[in-house]
């Protein structure tokens, strides 16, 4: 078949040389480039055709994808020391013929690729025509070049990212729970201001469509496996049955799968497939049921292609219990079978491991993991721990119950129930255990990464984590959010944004991921576009109260007028819990000067201190803020003194908590104790709780 394409090639700079250096170094190098490209690339409606040695051509369907394609993989590569590519780019006539690709297309792309820059791009005047003057994309020419086996030579251009000038140095008042801090900051947040700026400057207006991409022929929802057991409480072993078939799915490499959060939606839902798929922007449905009586097991399962009704498989088992985990190792192997996806013999190997030996293990497990997923607040997460004790007690060899009981003490210690050192410890002991069992499962890696960056902020190393969880599960989008989370952290936005959107490919219909990705478009100052993934959240979950209050900070941000984010949150309150949105809108009549206003609404607030991830704020500290704002000295004094010794006393229950030395360095500001302020504040930057790592080398040396 011919057809017009752009053609993008890609080469790894030093690749040669350091595959005579050291050989495995230049293999897990090559690995790394392909995980990292096949997204992206993907993402850009690209297609991967071949590998080259340490080359790889893809296929585009216009010149300006692919160079959007090239400048992400650039920006996202641009400070890994050890990966470095240069990119050539050309638009011609290319046949496809037999799995491979030949024609003009290529040969002048593969031309172009090594006159480029290490870390740059270099695309012929073909190419250049199609995108100059494009918003963001910067070429100069390089002047014409003699390519080998081109009769004629080539003007060439270089190609870079450029950001447009701000139109004017504005920057809007900043609305959040802290905003108390204002007076003891100011300086703080005006060279955030300028910073933010410089870094993040004003863009045209963006314009996006937020539509939900289609992913593919090898595309999977797994619909929730129906419960026909006698008992309704047996729910969550037929939602245990579903996620474990989703994480065996996501193994291989050659399915896209869609995440848990999106297909429990369509629980019991009356849509028709054909719908559902299309919401997902699937080809393929996996449905089934699950009966569950004594040591017995009755699982059914068919999928269907849901463009044509076609059913491609289909099959029951009836097994005794123990034979869960052959089943859901079966389904995933008969799926790939059905969809034509390629299994390397790693992944088959991978879906052939159990877990636990235990059916009682397994059970306690799926119980404690349906806790889990209920939310975080601290009685749900505790109850879900001591169902993982349990699981642990039956099978004291079960890895994923010891990461999964790991990462609920970080849930309890990050969303700041539990700051102690003895918490974070409780929470190394069961991850240092997974470690130890087995060093090259994704649960046990997604754990260990979650150490890393909400227990000792070792960012570096958590990437490293999540990147590897990811390499063992390419279908699980979960670790791109998780990547995400770190680029974020690392000040790397605009790489975040690409992980978000791969994300939230694979869990189109989650609210959560919708909303992340427009406060991502927030710090960027792209506010069109955080506006229109804050609306698709709200379309996705018009009860959850945090898209709501996402918007209505952006609208804040953007005119530094309260009055519409009041109107959007005055809607809210009939649709979500009213009481999320009662410290914000104190912040609002702060702003405002309505101090009356604001004394009166949180006296409405029956929690006397407000505890988060990032804070623990007596009451009393933000009534004394408002009366000195008031000018009333002596009834701000009385309630910053009360403040006082709260966090005083907390301090001594607990110096570790880098949240109470913030609060009280800016009571002790409010108070003029400038020294004490100083102190604290000190203790709250240097003072964050690094724990020693015991045995960690020897459990994680093996995996690599």
């Amino acid at each position: 078949m011919r057809k017009l394409a752009a053609i993008m090639f890609t080469d790894i700079v030093g690749y040669t040389a350091l595959m005579g250096n050291d050989e495995q170094k230049a293999l897990q190098l090559l690995q790394k480039n392909r995980g990292l490209l096949k997204p992206i690339i993907e993402q850009f409606r690209g297609e991967w055709l071949k590998e080259m040695g340490d080359g790889t051509l893809s296929s585009f369907a216009s010149a300006v994808d692919a160079v959007n394609c090239a400048l992400a993989i650039q920006q996202v590569l641009k400070d890994d020391p050890d990966l470095k590519l240069r990119i050539g780019i050309h638009i011609g006539d290319v046949v496809f013929e037999g799995g491979d690709v030949f024609g003009d297309g290529v040969n002048v792309a593969s031309r172009l690729e090594p006159l480029a820059e290490p870390g740059g791009i270099c695309v012929s005047e073909r190419v250049y025509e199609d995108i100059r003057n494009k918003a963001g994309i910067e070429a100069a020419s390089i002047g014409e070049k003699t390519l080998k086996g081109v009769e004629n030579p080539v003007k060439v251009y270089t190609v870079t990212a450029m950001g447009a000038l701000p139109r004017k140095p504005a920057w809007p008042s900043i609305t959040n729970r802290s905003l108390w801090t204002k007076a003891a900051g100011m300086v703080v947040v005006a060279m955030v201001a300028v910073a933010a700026v410089i870094l993040f400057p004003l863009r045209e207006r963006d314009t996006h469509e937020v539509a939900v991409p289609r992913l593919g022929e090898k595309s999977i929802a797994v619909l929730p496996f129906a419960n026909l057991s006698d008992s309704k409480e047996d729910e969550y072993f037929s939602d245990g049955v579903t996620d474990d078939i989703i994480t065996h799915l996501a193994k291989i490499g050659d399915l896209k799968v869609i995440s848990r959060t999106s297909v429990m939606l369509y629980k019991d839902s009356p849509k028709s497939l054909r719908v559902i798929a299309d919401e997902l922007g699937v080809s393929n449905i996996l449905e089934g049921s699950v009966r569950r009586a004594g040591d017995k097991v009755r699982i059914t399962g068919q999928l269907i292609d849901a463009r044509t009704d076609e059913h491609l498989w289909a099959e029951s088992y009836d097994r005794d219990l123990a034979d869960i985990f052959a089943i859901q190792s079966d389904v995933a192997r008969k799926i790939a079978t059905a969809l034509k996806a390629i299994l390397s013999p790693e992944e088959r190997q991978r879906l052939e491991q159990r877990p636990t030996a235990s059916t009682a293990a397994y059970d306690y497990y799926l119980r404690a993991y349906d806790y889990e997923r209920q939310g975080n607040e601290r009685k749900t997460l505790e109850i879900a721990s001591d169902l993982y004790q349990k699981a642990i007690a039956v099978d004291s060899s079960f890895a994923q119950a010891y990461a999964r009981l790991g990462l609920n003490h970080l849930r309890i210690y990050w969303y700041g129930y539990d700051r102690t050192s003895q918490r974070l410890a409780m929470a190394w002991e069961a991850v240092d255990k997974a470690l130890r069992l087995k060093p090259d499962d994704p649960v046990v890696r997604v754990a260990n990464g979650y150490y890393y960056y909400w227990g000792s902020r070792d960012y570096a190393r958590a990437l490293e984590e999540f990147y590897f969880a990811q390499r063992v599960e390419p279908g699980n989008g979960l670790h791109a959010r998780n990547i995400a989370y770190i680029q974020r952290r690392l000040g790397k936005f605009e790489e975040a944004v690409v992980n978000q959107k791969i994300a939230l490919e694979y869990d189109p219909r989650s609210s959560r991921r919708t909303e992340e990705l427009g406060a991502t478009y927030r710090v960027l100052r792209r506010f069109d576009l955080a506006e229109q993934y804050f609306d698709r959240a709200l379309e996705l979950a018009p009860d959850n109260w945090l898209p709501y209050i996402s918007k209505a900070g952006l609208q804040v941000y953007r005119t530094g007028n309260t009055k519409s984010a009041r109107q959007l949150l005055a809607g809210a309150l009939r649709l979500a819990d009213p009481s999320q949105f009662s410290w914000t809108l104190v912040d609002f009549d702060i702003e405002d000067s309505r101090y009356s206003d604001a004394l009166a609404r949180l006296t409405s607030i029956p929690e006397d201190v407000w505890i988060g991830q990032r804070w623990f704020t007596p009451k009393d500290a933000y009534v004394g803020w408002i009366y000195k704002l008031m000018e009333k000295p002596e009834e701000a004094r009385r309630h910053h003194e009360k403040a006082r010794v709260l966090l005083e006393e907390k301090v001594r229950e607990d110096p570790n908590d880098a949240r109470v030395h913030t609060d009280l360095g800016k009571v002790y500001a409010h108070l003029g104790l400038a020294d004490e302020a100083i102190r604290e504040s000190r203790q709250a930057v240097d003072g964050r709780n690094q724990p020693a790592r015991g045995g960690f080398q020897a459990g994680i040396g093996q995996a690599g």
